[in-house]
């Protein structure tokens, strides 16, 4: 009774109401499972496309090793590793399979996880995944951690979210991770920083996921003391606390000395905030 199944004869239409579902959805911290979604353009063959996507995708990864028997020798399928190197060949063919329009969700995830050592070759593949696919954004999070170009990546990421005014809550708050873990100095980061900031006005846990990041340039700073000095005690105020750690003991201390006497809850946050050296 849970399954849901939308038609209509415009693939965008169809798109768009998927989106608003994740985007309702989000308010309540759910989200859907990529491995249980599948989204079909066409009629008909549908079932044999995959398949042979399927199919490729066993070849691409499947070697056979020899193994002796009483009787000689005999061939068995062994999967590579994932952390195993794969050849150019390899490589090439499972972007290819990437560029495929019937590519599933979960075969799409599943190509990330062998090109999880080749993440430098998935940056130009970027911008398709996160449009096609917005529930990988956190595997696109963990294969971003060995991309080592990180200016084009934040040129891909700012690119992205310049494009897009309608991304989900889950997209916004994994992009904000992106940032934080691995392009805090980067190039053009704060460009980036600041559009997160401006698309998650509608997204209370997004917001607060940017808000803890502790930059103090690109108007954050003062972004943050619009929360410490209200007097509230939610998410966007702790989160706010949170991005004050980075900075010199007294303006931090002074900062949240307010913010600290809203409540418990703040009084405990704040406390923690000033251990920081």
């Amino acid at each position: 009774m849970d399954d849901i199944t939308l038609f209509d004869d415009n693939p965008t239409k169809v798109r768009a109401d998927f989106s608003r579902i994740q985007q309702l959805l989000g308010q309540f911290a759910l989200n859907i499972n990529p491995s249980k979604t599948a989204f079909d353009n066409s009629v008909g063959g549908v079932n044999d496309t995959l398949s042979q996507i399927r199919q490729s995708l066993k070849e691409i990864v499947t070697e056979y090793e020899e193994v002796p028997t009483a009787s000689g020798v005999e061939l068995i399928e062994t999967d590579v590793i994932v952390d195993k190197d794969l050849d150019s060949g390899q490589v090439d063919a499972l972007l290819g399979l990437l560029k495929d329009e019937e590519l599933e969700e979960s075969d799409a995830d599943l190509i990330l996880g062998f090109l999880r050592s080749h993440s430098d070759s998935l940056l130009d593949h970027l911008p398709t995944l996160l449009s096609r696919f917005p529930n990988l954004i956190k595997h696109v999070h963990t294969i971003c951690s060995g991309i080592t170009e990180k200016p084009g990546l934040v040129d891909v990421l700012l690119q992205f979210s310049n494009d897009h005014d309608d991304l989900l809550e889950y997209q916004l708050f994994w992009m904000g991770s992106i940032v934080e873990d691995y392009l805090l100095g980067a190039e053009n980061y704060g460009a980036l920083l600041t559009r997160l900031l401006e698309l998650s006005a509608d997204h209370k846990i997004a917001r607060a996921k940017i808000l803890e990041i502790p930059e103090q340039g690109f108007g954050l700073k003062e972004f943050r003391s619009c929360y410490l000095k209200t007097g509230q005690s939610d998410w966007l105020s702790w989160s706010s606390a949170a991005g004050t750690r980075t900075l010199k003991a007294g303006e931090r201390n002074y900062v949240l000395k307010y913010f600290s006497n809203a409540s418990q809850m703040n009084f405990l946050v704040a406390s923690c905030m000033s251990k920081f050296a």
